[in-house]
């Protein structure tokens, strides 16, 4: 009777934790919504369409993750459930072909980097693959959060407008640099990584007209770093502990500058939008945009992810250069704006 009990109760808790909102109470009701929300629009081009069935495709294997692990404490649950193969989906778009040297992703060119990068690529460009306007990405992504592992970069007030200057800390692929100049915006692609440039970033610049790439680091002042590349596109300003042989890594000097001091020797009229995905010198990278946050006060879609303390010691810099700020933590991110 009481193993009953506490099934009933772990049940109702996980009908309740993947509600879209408080009006839905059951998984039930929940796959109807998202189906709705997919699949009722029949206004949509092919490839929109495309995409949102291979969305509703993921949710429901991933829902049925979901139910067999519906006893078991969150955490653990979430290392049972399958994340998105969105390299699948891609390659299995009509109109993909493995032998070209791009993937033309509604609009969007990319190098065929689908392998290493399909799901950091997605987080950045779902709202735009199926078709969505801004108005819905707290559905897409946050009451269906489990589409992305990360969210999107643009929620609520914080997105890319038509003529922002665009600052792209950790271009990597270089899909957020390309969406924003999709929108008509300038964006500044830093990387400071030369492999990553060569194999990915400079495609993906020709393909997009309008991107400019930048081949440092942001940090809290001009200098050389030690970057640990633990992966292609993967890599850390974290210094090497517990005494471990520095031929157990591969290690890339760069160049670090800080985003005041970049701003004010280009030139720079403004900063319109920073996005920021920098393996834990997010603020580092803060530090040196003091100026930039208060005078211009652009708007911010930060990673808090890669150390415990993000959250709090981002929100602490940002609020400390402009008290003005309005500053939300969704998911791994950070979002913040000043109203006007």
């Amino acid at each position: 009777m009481l193993a009953a009990k506490i099934l009933d109760k772990w049940k109702k808790s996980f009908n309740k934790r993947y509600a879209a909102d408080g009006k839905i109470k059951s998984l039930a009701a929940k796959k109807n919504y998202i189906r709705d929300i997919l699949l009722s629009d029949s206004n949509l081009d092919g490839d929109a369409r495309y995409y949102r069935e291979s969305c509703w495709d993921f949710f429901l294997k991933e829902m049925a993750y979901l139910e067999r692990t519906c006893y078991m404490p969150r955490f653990m649950a979430r290392k049972f459930a399958g994340r998105p193969i969105w390299a699948k989906y891609i390659k299995e778009h009509p109109a993909y072909d493995g032998n070209s040297a791009f993937s033309d992703l509604r609009g969007i060119k990319l190098p065929n980097a689908v392998d290493d990068f399909g799901e950091t690529i997605m987080d950045v460009l779902l709202q735009h693959l199926l078709g969505f306007s801004l108005d819905d990405v707290q559905t897409v992504y946050y009451d269906f959060y489990l589409m992305t592992s990360e969210g999107p970069y643009e929620y609520g007030k914080v997105y890319l407008e038509k003529g922002d200057i665009v600052i792209d800390a950790g271009a990597c692929v270089g899909e957020f640099s390309a969406l924003a100049a999709y929108k008509g915006c300038a964006p500044y692609a830093f990387e400071p990584v030369r492999a990553v440039i060569d194999l990915y970033l400079e495609k993906t610049a020709k393909m997009n007209p309008g991107i400019i790439i930048v081949p440092y680091a942001l940090s809290d002042k001009k200098s050389t770093l030690e970057i640990i590349l633990s992966g292609l596109g993967t890599t850390s300003l974290t210094n090497i502990e517990g005494g471990a042989s520095r031929k157990a890594f591969e290690v890339e000097n760069i160049q670090a500058v800080d985003l005041d001091g970049y701003v004010h020797e280009n030139n720079l009229p403004r900063v319109d939008f920073i996005k920021a995905d920098i393996e834990g010198a997010e603020r580092q990278m803060l530090k040196g945009a003091q100026n930039v946050l208060k005078e211009f006060s652009p708007k911010l879609a930060i990673c808090t992810y890669h150390l415990p303390d993000d959250p709090q010691v981002l929100r602490d810099l940002i609020l400390e250069a402009n008290p003005r700020y309005q500053v939300e933590q969704k998911h791994k991110k950070l979002y913040a704006y000043v109203p006007h």
